[in-house]
């Protein structure tokens, strides 16, 4: 269960990094830094999942991965998921109106 919620933290990441900063391009000891509470084989097997679900691609390096690049669908996902919290959050305004 900690490995989902790092690979849903670190998908999160990427997300505002590519939004804010136009990156898609990271490296893994970036992402390994950003969790410095966690082990790093947990963070990589984070990376893992979330390559083996294709939302993130990854280059790996003596079996270690090395850049990794946010998919299409993984930006895709995020944006559906923002646009339904907020209208969500707009729903739940109006109801508390009446």
């Amino acid at each position: 269960m900690k490995t989902i919620k790092i690979a849903d933290k670190i998908i999160c990441f990427m997300y505002r990094d590519f939004i804010e900063n136009g990156n898609e391009l990271s490296c893994a000891e970036n992402l390994v830094s950003h969790f410095p509470n966690e082990s790093p084989h947990l963070v990589h097997a984070a990376i893992r999942l979330l390559s083996s679900d294709g939302l993130l691609s990854v280059l790996y390096c003596d079996n270690e991965p090395g850049e990794i690049v946010l998919n299409v669908q993984a930006v895709r996902q995020c944006d559906e998921n923002t646009m339904l919290k907020k209208g969500y959050k707009f729903v739940k305004e109006i109801r508390s109106w009446f």
